[in-house]
């Protein structure tokens, strides 16, 4: 009696044709990745093979310390011919916080430049006619400056209505603020 032999190699070929077309579709999809969501470097290149991205740490030269002394007089003359005693513009100033708590009063402002010179004047007047004056410097934060605050007491801000002046000088530029509380 006779057999048939199923050949063997049809369902190697079967296997080979599968794994051909996973590897093919593996490869597209690398290819299509690379192409639009790979991270491309952004860093320009130079033929200039001096150029370097360190710091440079040594003792600064003559010269250099020479160029940074005369940059400094420079901005130091320029302001001084500035500063003639005049206004010549005006900076925003708000009262942020006028309260009492229990004895104590807080006074804080915004002022609407960045800046640690200048200061600042606080002037309370009661309605009988009372005149408190402390000043303070200006400290400068991020995106504007304050004054340095101001703290009082009920020993020297007596029950009543207090008008509270802040008066603010950078430079040339002055501003006001003013706010009116009663204090107990």
């Amino acid at each position: 009696m006779k057999t048939l032999n199923k050949s063997s190699s049809a369902p190697k070929k079967k296997i080979a044709i599968i794994l051909i077309a996973v590897l093919l579709v593996l490869l597209g999809g690398a290819a299509v990745y690379a192409k639009f969501y790979a991270p491309t470097s952004t860093t320009p290149t130079s033929d200039d093979s001096t150029q370097t991205d360190q710091t440079n740490l040594d003792p600064a030269t003559d010269e250099q310390k020479q160029a940074g002394d005369d940059q400094k007089q420079t901005n130091a003359d320029a302001a001084a011919d500035t500063d003639t005693g005049e206004t010549t513009g005006t900076v925003g100033v708000t009262i942020t916080y006028f309260n009492q708590n229990g004895s104590q009063i807080q006074i804080r402002t915004l002022i609407d430049e960045v800046t640690s010179t200048g200061s600042c004047t606080l002037t309370l007047e009661k309605s009988d006619g009372t005149i408190v004056t402390k000043t303070s410097d200006i400290q400068a934060q991020p995106s504007s400056s304050s004054c340095k605050g101001f703290d009082l007491t009920t020993a020297e801000i007596t029950p009543g209505t207090w008008k509270a002046t802040i008066s603010v000088k950078i430079g040339t530029q002055t501003g006001n603020a003013n706010e009116t509380k009663t204090i107990q």
